[in-house]
């Protein structure tokens, strides 16, 4: 065991089927060896047990976080448990394709010889067709990968950092439950004098299509200005 140097963390508000097609697509992606914490949310809609089944079936560390905290509030806390030195965050809904494979290696491997890096994720596809028409940005080789440096934040569903880099630096959410973790941790970033960088090699996409159509719909709900829980919209309907 003391050659995992990667811990993915989850946070798992989503249904059975969101997080099994996550799980299998993560597992084919990584080809170093790694933990995974999976961190209960209390999503409305799925039940506990059935969750709990799916990440005995894929060998996850099941943590309880009580209760919906949001997703700054839950990588928060299962970053506080990882004792490995790297922690990769993975949305349960995230799909990597086939050209992505190993990027977990890639990561390391630039995180190992760039430290003004303090946070690597996947390119998402659209930002990567935007700069492939109209390039905005730099791309630096680092490891002997492109590394594409944009002038802002993009969202994300996958990446990793140095675990004591985020846990000294705890990520400071803008939205109680909806996630938006990306926009809070650039903005540490830039605080802390550190980068933030994407790798354009390797992409990704997204199940979003296996979610339920409620929670889709309180997701945009919330991007609207509605402040409260899942749970708290539900009651609503």
């Amino acid at each position: 065991m003391n050659d995992i140097r990667i811990t993915n963390i989850t946070p798992g508000f989503c249904n059975v089927n969101v997080l099994r097609a996550g799980l299998t697509s993560i597992n084919a992606a990584q080809v170093l060896p790694h933990k995974h914490l999976f961190g209960y949310n209390h999503y409305p809609l799925a039940s506990e047990s059935e969750l709990h089944d799916v990440c005995d079936e894929f060998g996850l560390e099941w943590i309880d976080l009580g209760g919906d905290y949001g997703g700054v509030s839950s990588a928060n806390a299962l970053i506080s448990h990882v004792t490995t030195e790297f922690v990769f965050g993975h949305d349960p809904d995230c799909l990597y394709p086939l050209e992505s494979k190993g990027y977990d290696e890639a990561i390391v491997k630039i995180l190992d010889e760039d430290k003004t890096l303090a946070w690597v994720s996947l390119t998402p596809i659209p930002l990567r067709n935007g700069y492939i028409a109209n390039p905005d940005g730099h791309i630096e080789i680092i490891a002997g990968y492109r590394v594409y440096f944009h002038h802002t934040v993009d969202m994300w569903s996958a990446g990793g950092s140095r675990t004591e880099y985020l846990q000294a630096n705890p990520i400071e959410g803008h939205f109680k439950y909806y996630g938006q973790v990306e926009i809070p941790m650039y903005e540490r970033l830039q605080a802390t004098g550190m980068r933030y960088g994407y790798l354009l090699d390797y992409p990704e996409d997204s199940f979003g299509y296996l979610h339920d159509i409620d929670y889709m719909k309180w997701k945009n709900a919330h991007l609207k200005g509605y402040e409260g829980s899942f749970g708290s919209w539900l009651l609503t309907k």
